[in-house]
Order: structure tokens, then sequence, then C-alpha cells
């Protein structure tokens, strides 16, 4: 997502889409960043497209900033900015734009939303530090998950993501 540097010194990275004005990927109305890549191949995937960490459209920090900023009248009563995917946290990277992005006046919620599978103690405590809003998907006991979260070799993601997202919610405290 995020592995170059510009000139100026903003981190650029892949965004597939964004929806200007989203209403389901948190509270209040919503600048949804949809990222490329995902390391999962979830059965009900509404967003096939972004699996591949090839393609989307290189974006830095500054231009994404400026995008947002037109739409920051419609973040009232709560809303603000989701992260989302694909999955964010494919490029550690990620955490350089949720930065810019909770600095972002009027920004009254940061969200991210991550399937855990890439969730460790780094994006854990920045989670904790900047985020308002984490979303940790899971989808039910472990044969309901493992049957429609795989990865691309068809395994389940289960066992992987539980203990990231124990250890996530124990340090979060709230």
């Amino acid at each position: 997502f995020f592995p170059n540097r510009k000139e100026s010194g903003n981190m650029t990275g892949n965004i597939h889409s964004i929806q200007s004005l989203g209403a389901v990927d948190g509270p209040g109305v919503r600048y949804v960043v949809f990222m490329q890549g995902c390391p999962l191949r979830c059965v009900y995937c509404h967003n096939p497209d972004t699996w591949l960490t090839e393609g989307g459209t290189p974006t830095d920090v500054d231009e994404l900033v400026r995008k947002a900023l037109r739409f920051r009248p419609y973040w009232k009563n709560g809303g603000g900015v989701t992260v989302t995917g694909g999955e964010p946290l494919v490029k550690r990277n990620i955490l350089s734009i949720c930065r810019g992005i909770a600095d972002i006046p009027g920004v009254q919620e940061l969200c991210l939303t991550t399937n855990g599978v890439l969730l460790d103690d780094e994006v854990t405590d920045f989670c904790n530090r900047e985020m308002h809003n984490v979303v940790l998907s899971l989808d039910g006991r472990p044969e309901v998950n493992d049957r429609f979260r795989v990865d691309a070799a068809g395994n389940g993601s289960y066992s992987r993501i539980v203990p990231n997202f124990q250890r996530f919610v124990a340090k979060r405290g709230d």
C-alpha cells in the first residue's frame, strides 16, 4: 500500500476506491477509504476486486486528506472516516495514513475495520492511541467462520484471528 515515499515525504499507497458519503461503516456519515489487498478470500466478500495487492490508485496522504476535507460538513453527529478494504493492515504503513486522517479537523470518529489476520501488538497499541472505533470482523463459531473466511489456500482463519482479537480487547480495556 504505502511502500514509496514521495519527495514531499508523504507516504503513498494504493486506494481501491472511496465512498464519500457512507452510512454503514461506522457511526454517522462516513468518508470510507477502501484499501487494496487482503490475505483472506471470504466467500461472501463484497469487494473481491480488493484482494490482490496490485492495483488501485496510488494516493499520498495529503491528497487523501484534501479529498476527504470536501466532505467534512457531513461528518456532524459523530461522523468521520473509516479505513477498510480489502484488509488495511496488509502493509504496515497504513498506520501513517491513519495518523494523517486523524489530524483532519472535524474528524469526530476514525474507524478501522480489520479481519484480524495481521493484527499485532504494534497495530493494537496504535489503535488504542489513535482510533476511536475499531471493527474486528469475525463470523461466529469456528466451524462457521472457517467455512466462509478462508485464505487463498482455502484454510480457515478462526485459529489465527481469535487470539489476535483477544489480545486486542484485553489491551483496549473498554
